[in-house]
């Protein structure tokens, strides 16, 4: 793939430690492998973007999904009276604890169990630990409560357009980014091992979208809510529309008024509201984040901090010279903390 020029590389941070963390932890049993080691991969994954696939920024960053206590998760879940990713299952301490004193639960289950827990313990301190500390070293983070991925990557996409003298690349693998895009972004799918990297355009998506859709008007992202609320994603959102029915039909008999086909419309127009990002709480201070901080925010760390930040968290494996040549492909005029 040709060098291409970005000011911003958005990458994604739960698809880079879930990655990472497959890598190091793969064929080892719990306490064989460390939250330091964890950093390290994800820093060698953020690095590889920039070395080997082509691919020159300005400014990295990460942006990563916020858990809101108060809401009990993220907001499309609130909204959604918690029907929304629920088939996930998350292995924390004391659902280990109540599985322990279960006589139902079998050794191999509650082993199996107990590795799930490290697992998670080591991917939450090295996530809070690389949000804290990474800005100093050059790989800017953004999030915000109740806040996933990819609510930020369609506002960044909307707020970046007009404003930057080069386009911004979204890295992951997650295919609704892709629907996120403007003219002002682009798409890189995370390659794996053999994996050609491949960049995507907002005119390659926007006319990826049926013809008789596009003529009603209909932009990408909207053609995305519309898909997805109708049950044809992959977030889990309830299947609306009746069985084996086409989504180009659905969609524009929707857009005609004709709403024989949708078996629940009330539960429709609600999984639809769910991508109206500009009605968020917190948009007015996320768009803040992106206009006011992100140009500026973070440091370009020297590379005693940089050995010291190592030495503290036990991350093994990153050369100084590893450090400078990464910092080295950034634009110091963006880093002014």
């Amino acid at each position: 793939m040709n060098n291409k020029n970005y000011f911003y590389v958005l990458l994604d941070f739960s698809l880079i430690l879930t990655r990472s963390l497959f890598v190091i932890s793969k064929g080892k049993k719990v306490g064989e492998y460390t939250y330091g080691e964890l950093i390290r991969t994800c820093i060698w994954t953020i690095n590889k973007v920039l070395r080997d696939y082509g691919v020159n920024g300005r400014k990295v960053v990460l942006i990563y999904d916020k858990w809101d206590e108060s809401i009990g998760g993220y907001y499309t879940s609130y909204l959604l009276g918690g029907n929304y990713k629920d088939s996930r299952h998350y292995i924390d301490e004391k659902i280990f604890e109540d599985m322990k004193n279960d006589p139902a639960i079998s050794p191999a289950d509650l082993e199996k169990a107990e590795w799930e827990l490290y697992q998670n313990q080591v991917k939450q301190t090295a996530k809070y630990t690389m949000i804290s500390e990474l800005p100093k070293f050059g790989i800017g983070v953004i999030g915000q409560d109740g806040w996933e991925a990819d609510n930020w990557a369609f506002l960044l996409s909307c707020e970046l357009y007009g404003k930057t003298d080069l386009p911004s690349l979204f890295v992951t693998k997650d295919s609704d980014w892709k629907y996120c895009l403007s003219p002002g972004t682009q798409y890189l799918r995370l390659p794996g091992k053999n994996e050609t990297p491949e960049i995507i355009t907002y005119d390659e998506m926007y006319y990826s979208i049926p013809e008789l859709i596009r003529d009603q008007g209909v932009g990408l992202y909207q053609y995305k809510a519309l898909l997805d609320s109708f049950g044809y994603g992959h977030n889990d959102l309830r299947k609306t529309v009746k069985p084996r029915m086409k989504s180009e039909k659905v969609i524009l008999e929707y857009l005609s008024g004709d709403y024989k086909n949708i078996t629940d419309l009330e539960l429709f127009e609600k999984q639809y509201k769910t991508f109206d990002i500009f009605s968020y709480p917190g948009v007015e201070e996320a768009r803040n984040l992106i206009n006011n901080y992100l140009p500026r925010a973070g440091r370009l760390g020297t590379v005693p901090e940089f050995r010291s930040f190592c030495r503290t968290h036990n991350i093994p494996g990153i050369s100084d010279s590893y450090y400078s040549d990464f910092i080295g492909k950034l634009d110091q005029k963006l880093y002014c903390e």
